[in-house]
């Protein structure tokens, strides 16, 4: 039933939108600086399933229904023209996994897609999505055992996908894509083996765009601005960051333990979309108390781990995504394997200050706990 409630809502928008004058859209459009479009779409696929107790829960195939509002860039900035156009904006899914036992999830998230070629015609790139997500039936030891994978109300949605799009006329376009689906709470509570969805999508979009002020239907075109060479720079950079887990042997009374981490980098910035480096972290696990016997005698050592990492951010305007490969050279005990990874947001508030979201994982891909936190840099020319 909500499935026809979206789509009546959704449609009734666009009538109304498509009934004013072009001149009426033109004004209204005009004031977001780009170029916009709305997507619908439908998506299916199968589940990857990590839980025997949901192998019966998951063997059908899940449908869903995706719309989304996004703006094209037209070189506004140098990675724009480097990144040949992408662009980005807000999506809305809802999903059907025909499972009672993990119900439906609804996905509110923000999306970045990127063309690999230039071509008007036809165009493939690639897309990245994270955002946030609810309505799943969480774990309960009484009345939902069966769900070992998600365990929260809210959680985190991550989706990494290939698309391709064929232009139609000067309005619409169709869209294919196949994607990954990520569903986790990034273990702040136990039980939480996460949820994968592969699948694909098929839909339409319509572009609301004007090469001038003439109620003309022609779509707008990229600008050629010249900009001027990137300067590679040096930078120095640390944050401090919180989170929160809990463990497996709690779940039925689940105790929220509070972790920690200490990171400083040295980042070279090689051009306007990109920079690589390494540098030093320092964990704090409190949920590791559990594996001691006597808490009162565990030091705090006990419970910290150092590593050494190196990794990549990729810029686009004030945001950059981290991506970072680590060892541990110092385990105050003997746990969470050799290796760790971390993908995460930095959001510059300003040159020098930043925030920084990230998940941090061990032992394969695992996730250990988020991080939020607070950084400061220096920078410097070559």
């Amino acid at each position: 039933m909500r499935k026809i409630y979206y789509f009546k809502l959704i449609s009734t928008f666009l009538l109304l939108f498509l009934a004013h004058s072009s001149e009426a859209q033109y004004k209204l459009l005009s004031n977001l600086g780009e170029s916009a479009f709305i997507d619908i779409q439908t998506h299916t696929g199968k589940p990857i399933v990590y839980s025997d107790s949901l192998n019966e829960s998951l063997k059908h195939q899940f449908i869903a229904f995706d719309f989304r509002f996004g703006v094209n860039s037209f070189d506004r900035t140098p990675q724009d023209k480097i990144l040949r156009f992408p662009n980005y904006g807000l999506g809305f899914t809802d999903y059907n996994l025909h499972s009672d036992t993990l119900g439906n999830p609804i996905a509110i998230y923000g999306f970045f897609a990127f063309p690999f070629n230039k071509t008007n015609f036809l165009k493939y790139g690639a897309e990245l999505s994270t955002g946030v997500t609810f309505n799943f039936n969480k774990f309960n030891i009484h009345t939902n055992p069966k769900n070992d994978a998600i365990s929260t109300a809210i959680n985190v949605y991550f989706n990494l996908g290939l698309w391709a799009s064929a232009r139609l006329n000067e309005r619409i376009d169709v869209l294919a894509s196949t994607d990954l689906t990520h569903f986790s709470n990034g273990n702040i509570k136990a039980p939480n083996k996460g949820l994968n969805l592969v699948g694909g999508n098929l839909g339409m979009r319509y572009n609301f765009q004007f090469a001038e002020k003439n109620n003309s239907f022609k779509r707008k075109t990229k600008n050629t601005i010249e900009y001027p060479d990137f300067k590679p720079y040096n930078e120095l950079s640390m944050w401090i960051g919180i989170g929160g887990k809990t463990t497996v042997k709690k779940v039925e009374f689940p105790i929220v333990y509070f972790c920690s981490t200490i990171s400083a980098d040295f980042l070279h910035s090689y051009s306007w979309i990109g920079k690589y480096g390494g540098g030093l972290d320092i964990f704090y696990d409190g949920s590791l108390i559990t594996e001691y016997s006597n808490h009162n005698s565990v030091l705090y050592s006990q419970l910290t781990f150092v590593g050494l990492h190196a990794g990549h951010e990729f810029t686009v305007a004030n945001i950059s995504l981290v991506t970072q490969m680590g060892v541990y050279v110092w385990k105050g005990m003997d746990a969470k394997g050799t290796f760790y990874k971390r993908v995460g947001l930095k959001y510059y508030l300003k040159d020098k200050l930043y925030i920084n979201l990230s998940l941090k994982s061990s032992i394969g891909l695992r996730a250990d706990y988020i991080e939020l936190g607070m950084g400061h840099r220096i920078l410097w020319q070559k």
